[in-house]
């Protein structure tokens, strides 16, 4: 019995974690800067892939990506209809950083892992891109309107990372 009693906790503590990114990645996709030279809007999207992936498990960040996007998918307004065809290439790319972050944690330093996780966002945004635009206009689209918030996401990210470690660690310590 306590065993059926524990899994039905564990559920219920995942679901309630997935609810939760959902609603992460939904505030955090919808600041939302509009670049008139880019079909694909300037958002906090990436940072919350950035947080969820190097503080979550691969499977559960996955499974928190993937409920937001299905919400998305089903009409909630989380991504623009319009928009996710031309992000398909984006967001298979946020799926690649979640497995990055995961993998890269305690083996290399997370601000270079953050790195080549948006450098995966932004090579697979641009490569799915091409297709339509041409390489040069998917570059000047896709990447370069990019940059300077990138960078600065990837700080905010790095800083919110390391806070939530501290506090982790600081939890851990703490004796009651």
């Amino acid at each position: 019995m306590f065993a059926l009693t524990a899994k039905k906790s564990d559920i219920t503590a995942k679901i309630l974690t997935v609810s939760a990114c959902v609603l992460f990645m939904f505030v955090c996709a919808n600041f939302k800067i509009y670049v008139s030279f880019s079909p694909v809007a300037i958002t906090m999207h990436t940072f919350a892939v950035f947080v969820l992936g190097a503080l979550l498990p691969f499977r559960l960040s996955l499974t928190c990506f993937l409920a937001y996007f299905v919400h998305s998918l089903v009409g909630a307004p989380f991504i623009g209809a319009p928009i996710v065809f031309l992000a398909v290439g984006y967001l298979l790319g946020m799926i690649v950083a979640l497995y990055l972050l995961d993998k890269a944690k305690n083996k290399m330093p997370l601000v270079l892992t953050l790195l080549l996780a948006e450098v995966c966002i932004l090579g697979l945004g641009v490569l799915h891109m091409q297709f339509f635009l041409g390489l040069k206009k998917a570059l000047v689209v896709g990447v370069v309107p990019y940059i300077v918030g990138d960078v600065l996401k990837i700080f905010a990210a790095y800083v919110f990372i390391k806070a939530a470690g501290k506090l982790k660690d600081q939890s851990n310590t703490t004796t009651v």
